[in-house]
């Protein structure tokens, strides 16, 4: 992990996540193995924006925190301190 990685801060019933997207390219979850499972299979349900499905192949920082933390699924997602989205 670099320090321009952007590293958005997810908690789950299982545990806290870092969800890190490098400035380059990629996504990539750390944290306990159940809680990065959970983030993964309601990941999969998601779909963002345009209507299409989200993955870890595809994922975007927006796409990410707007998308991947749907009422029900007990996740939350804390962006980055600065990060500002525009309003969905």
């Amino acid at each position: 992990m670099s320090p321009d990685d952007d590293v958005y801060l997810t908690v789950t019933p299982f545990g806290t996540v870092k969800a890190i997207f490098p400035c380059d390219f990629g996504f990539e979850l750390d944290g306990p193995a159940d809680a990065v499972s959970h983030i993964r299979r309601v990941m999969r349900l998601a779909t963002n924006g345009q209507g299409q499905l989200i993955s870890e192949g595809n994922v975007e920082p927006e796409d990410y925190y707007y998308f991947c933390q749907p009422p029900g699924s007990f996740i939350t997602i804390f962006p980055p301190f600065g990060v500002k989205f525009e309003t969905l």
